[in-house]
């Protein structure tokens, strides 16, 4: 189970407080790339066009270059050295009305061509970040997002990480059809996707196999797990067709990275597959590895 190359995270955005994933200038997801690309002048734009909408930074703009053309015109007209002549009434009345005309249609094609941009990469960004069927991360996102808690830890929180995937999965598609085992994917993934904290990576890894990398104080991990345990049991799907989940889990420990703690997450639940008779996903089956005893110190069968 190896990462694929990271993923930023979705929709380029202003914020004041800075997130997991944030690029410079407060802007986040794949976008940040191209906004990084950007002259100052333009990222200034486009932030204020965020803040303020475009009515108001088209009449910003507007007032800024008016004002600019005018101190240009007096300038050069010669009001500091004592030209008053009717040359410079022109010039003033030019320099207010060309801004007026120009400029707001100037900044309306700017500020449109630059949000059909982020637009576009916001677009390509959720495509490249998310599972399709059930609209959580996909294995490269997950990666990407869950690695990054292991690279800074927060104080006084552990990581829990579990892994789950569907019971007797390919008894369902059998039975009921390709179209409902969909269905309980996005319905799993639903259910996963309210009982999580809103920071906690999950993501399909492949198959019914789901993953979530949880931070927690280390006196709540037993209250997430029962949390967890309890979203995964007796998910109505159709009618006629109730179903369930398998959990194994794991908490890091100093110097484990993702892909260890998932290994050992993975041991558990296998041993618990097994243990239930239940179907092990068909995209693992990796054997136990020697840390995986550490994963169901505490687990309930």
């Amino acid at each position: 189970m190896r990462p694929d190359h990271p993923d930023d995270r979705d929709a380029a955005d202003v914020s004041e407080r800075p997130e997991v994933g944030m690029a410079p200038e407060g802007f986040v997801g794949g976008s940040s790339q191209l906004v990084a690309s950007l002259t100052p002048l333009q990222r200034r734009i486009l932030r204020r066009q965020r803040r303020h909408g475009t009515r108001g930074s088209v009449i910003a703009m507007t007032a800024l270059a008016v004002a600019v053309s005018v101190a240009a015109t007096l300038l050069v007209s010669g009001l500091i050295v004592g030209d008053r002549g009717v040359s410079l009434l022109s010039g003033v009345a030019l320099a207010v009305v060309l801004p007026l005309v120009l400029t707001p249609l100037i900044s309306l094609v700017m500020m449109d061509l630059y949000a059909q941009i982020i637009r576009a990469h916001d677009a390509l960004d959720v495509a490249a970040s998310t599972d399709a069927l059930t609209g959580i991360s996909n294995r490269r996102h997950f990666f990407a997002l869950g690695g990054e808690f292991f690279r800074q830890p927060a104080d006084g929180q552990r990581l829990l990480v579990c892994m789950l995937d569907i019971d007797d999965f390919k008894a369902i598609n059998d039975r009921h059809g390709h179209a409902a085992g969909d269905e309980s994917l996005r319905r799993l993934a639903t259910r996963l996707r309210d009982a999580l904290p809103a920071d906690a990576p999950l993501g399909r890894l492949g198959g019914d196999e789901m993953a979530a990398v949880i931070p927690v104080p280390a006196d709540a991990v037993e209250d997430v797990l029962d949390a967890v345990r309890a979203a995964c049991a007796d998910v109505p799907v159709v009618p006629g067709l109730t179903v369930s989940a398998t959990m194994g889990w794991s908490v890091a420990t100093s110097g484990d990275d993702l892909d260890r703690v998932l290994e050992r997450a993975d041991g558990h639940l296998y041993r618990l597959k097994g243990r239930r008779g239940g179907q092990a996903s068909h995209v693992r089956h990796r054997a136990d590895d020697d840390g995986a005893a550490a994963a169901s110190t505490s687990a309930s069968a």
